[in-house]
């Protein structure tokens, strides 16, 4: 049976002004603003979660059911869709919505726990084609009778025999324009159920948008695109990158380029000159593929599309929707060994790149996400590829931007975050690991951080300690600090920080448990001194060379009351 995540649970509480976690590149939620369902055709989502339950909870002579509520935004279809599944035998369960031709579409249900003589492993049924619109979908396989349900009408069922051994080699794919509503999987013999978590199905407090993010300002390396291209080289793969650029002021300006220099680029490589000349480049594992430049076309939105179908290279671009090249080359690489660099972009705004994987129709990389497009959250040097906020580039300054300011606060808070923390020799000079914080906190007296929690190591003493602090509107520093035990290193805890302005007291928690408790006069917070880093509360930032390397959070949440050490304990 599903647990109830105490995080989401607390997210939904009113009182939670900042929900922060790595999913989906990072999600943002406050139940101050409405939830909205995601649309899965451009933010495809691969079910892996149910492939492992169904390792551990399905066997091959259960029962089960899947409840399936959606909405169908297709008008026409000119390809194969996954609703919930993976082709015909890779899933236990599979719906996919099928073009077999332009007269025949329909919906194709797979299972492999019952086969039939002419699907091995596997039997289908096919309850028909869909309009646009709200749609309900029960599957049911009870022994050996497969049977669909579509909008309460009973539309296929048949009977198959047992089969030797399930497969479950796939994770289920949903990529439809739509959205999904309620998805449950229930194994009828044993009454467990899998349901996905409700920020998978749901964008989690919509806000409004503030402005674009202007790379000439906050440029970005866009780590995790290296591995994601080398995983889809041999694959028929898109591109598009779109982006709205001044190109008269004489500088040149970069795009999309590789860091470790152009033959390193990854498929696709644009940048402009002095001169106004606009150049886009096509690479495939280091060969360059097409090479062409525009010149003195001026401002605008561009686009650019590169394509790979087999030994077929064709690349396209824009200006303001009027078509600037179009190009196609049949060209076989012949390169075995190759290395790709993590783009950069240093210039221009608005930029939007998806990267589609076109042998099995999955976007696999995508920029903005939801969060950075709202800018509620901003990314600097950070990989949520394995499902944590970790730093990507050991050598630079990490930090997630929120759009949380506490300058001014005059009431109780909770903070509490999930984090890994690794440990540090003597001899290793980084020393800061960053939490939540607002503004700089490089020093332990003076009051350059507007709040800050973090974990110091002493190097008089050789102690490492957890530090909560803020500074004060009358230039004070209100702090309280406590031993970090050792056993904590390289393990995920839970850190907690109490302000509690009612009772003039500062509590520290560690996975539950009360480590510091002292009193202290209350006051509203100020200004800091530091006013680069003061503009918004921030995770896992750090100073320079300072931070520990390593250290991975998975949630933060900040709440506009004091919470007791009985609700603190829930969090693991």
């Amino acid at each position: 049976m599903s647990i109830a995540d105490p995080w989401l649970l607390a997210a939904n509480d009113p009182r939670c002004i900042l929900n922060v976690s790595p999913y989906r590149g990072g999600t943002w939620h406050s139940a101050f603003f409405p939830d909205e369902l995601i649309n899965f055709y451009t933010r495809n989502r691969t079910w892996s979660e149910f492939q492992t339950w169904c390792t551990s909870n399905l066997s091959l002579t259960d029962d089960f059911e899947l409840e399936l509520q959606f909405y169908w935004g297709f008008t026409d279809v000119t390809q194969t869709y996954n609703i919930f599944g993976y082709g015909v035998n890779s899933c236990p369960i599979s719906v996919v919505y099928n073009r077999w031709s332009s007269s025949v579409k329909r919906i194709d249900v797979y299972t492999t726990l019952l086969e039939t003589s002419v699907g091995q492993g596997w039997m289908s049924i096919t309850p028909g084609a869909l309009t646009q619109g709200n749609h309900t979908l029960i599957v049911r396989k009870i022994g050996n009778v497969f049977s669909v349900i579509l909008d309460g009408i009973t539309t296929s069922n048949s009977n198959g025999t047992s089969t030797s051994a399930y497969i479950n080699t796939q994770a289920p794919v949903t990529n439809i324009d739509g959205n999904i509503s309620v998805l449950k999987f229930t194994n009828l013999t044993t009454s467990e159920y899998w349901e996905p978590a409700k920020y998978y199905l749901y964008d989690l407090g919509v806000m409004p948008s503030v402005i674009p993010r202007d790379f000439s300002t906050e440029p970005a390396a866009w780590y995790g695109v290296a591995n994601v291209c080398k995983q889809i080289s041999d694959n028929n793969h898109d591109w598009e990158l779109e982006f709205d650029i001044t190109l008269s002021n004489s500088i040149s300006k970069t795009i999309w380029r590789s860091s470790m220099g152009d033959t390193y680029s990854a498929f696709i490589m644009c940048w402009t000159t002095s001169d106004g000349t606009f150049y886009v480049r096509v690479y495939d594992k280091n060969e360059l593929i097409i090479s062409s430049s525009v010149a003195g076309i001026g401002d605008g939105v561009y686009r650019v599309v590169a394509t790979k179908i087999g030994t077929t290279y064709t690349l396209q671009t824009w200006r303001n929707n009027v078509s600037t090249q179009n190009t196609s080359i049949s060209k076989t690489t012949t390169t075995t060994s190759y290395t790709y660099g993590e783009p950069q972009t240093v210039d221009g705004t608005d930029l939007q790149v998806v990267i589609t994987d076109l042998t099995t129709g999955i976007i696999v990389w995508s920029y903005p996400t939801w969060v950075e497009k709202k800018r509620l959250l901003t990314l600097d040097n950070i990989d949520t590829s394995d499902g944590t906020f970790r730093g990507a580039d050991s050598s630079a300054v990490r930090r997630i931007k929120t759009q949380i300011d506490l300058r001014g606060n005059s009431t109780s808070k909770t903070f509490i975050c999930r984090t890994y923390i690794p440990y540090r020799t003597n001899t290793e000079s980084r020393r800061f690991s960053g939490i939540i914080t607002q503004g700089s906190y490089s020093s332990a007296t003076a009051p350059l951080a507007v709040f800050s929690l973090f974990i110091d190591k002493n190097y008089d003493t050789m102690s490492f300690k957890i530090i909560g602090r803020y500074s004060a509107e009358d230039g004070s520093v209100i702090s309280t600090f406590v031993d970090f035990p050792l056993e904590y290193f390289n393990t995920w805890i839970v850190i907690s920080l109490v302000l509690d302005y009612k009772n003039n007291r500062m509590m520290l928690y560690l996975n539950g448990t009360l480590l510091s408790n002292v009193s202290a006069a209350m006051k509203p917070f100020g200004q800091g001194v530091d006013s680069t880093y003061s503009d918004a509360v921030s995770i896992m930032h750090d100073l320079g060379y300072h931070y520990i390397s390593n250290h991975q959070i998975t949630h933060v949440q900040i709440f506009n009351y004091a919470m007791t050490q009985e609700q603190i304990s829930l969090f693991k």
